[in-house]
């Protein structure tokens, strides 16, 4: 969290990323992933959903990946091999962030660090098995994923330019101050 003139700044530049047009774009994006999910479901019987929370978790991710980082995905579409240098899949990595939050706040930094670090420090002494264990590694590496993920996102950005791009994270990083020249970091914008 930040406070006084580093909160002033950051509200200043992200504010105009959050209005209409971004909030129609949230709309369209999920009436094209229920779309999907219903052209998959087909015509035929009707269909059981076991738990809606799951159901709509799923549709919101979907949603979040297109329009807060510009990585379309349809429904269903998971088949692609991994990107190079990558452990998992951005929307995997996505899914267990958001599943994984609170026990991100619950240890400590140091403990998030990177790859290297996780690997020299054989993830902080706790063993990578038994539930605790392999859920801490997952995490872990959801967490290194998904940062890995936006650093290239922000580089493909600054190289291929912001102009025309919808997504909530091209308009950060397109944000700029009165004259021009204030502009968030790249860690302004991975947070």
């Amino acid at each position: 969290t930040t406070e006084g003139d580093v909160w002033s700044r950051h509200r200043r530049l992200a504010n105009p990323s959050f209005k209409e047009t971004s909030i129609r774009y949230v709309w369209e994006e999920t009436l094209r992933i229920v779309n999907e999910m219903f052209d998959d479901w087909g015509d035929e019987s009707p269909k059981r959903v076991n738990h809606v929370c799951t159901l709509t978790n799923d549709i919101a991710l979907l949603v979040i990946g297109t329009v807060a980082f510009g990585r379309k995905a349809n429904w269903g579409s998971q088949s692609s091999p991994l990107p190079l240098g990558h452990e998992m899949h951005f929307n995997d990595a996505l899914r267990i962030v958001s599943e994984k939050v609170l026990l991100r706040l619950a240890l400590p930094p140091w403990f998030w660090g990177d790859k290297e670090t996780r690997e020299r420090m054989g993830l902080g002494g706790i063993a990578s098995t038994g539930w605790l264990g392999s859920t801490v590694k997952e995490a872990a590496i959801a967490f290194a994923e998904l940062e890995l993920y936006m650093e290239e996102m922000i580089d493909e950005r600054t190289v291929g330019g912001f102009e025309g791009r919808r997504d909530l994270m091209g308009q950060l990083m397109n944000a700029t101050g009165d004259d021009g020249s204030d502009r968030l970091s790249k860690r302004d914008v991975i947070g």
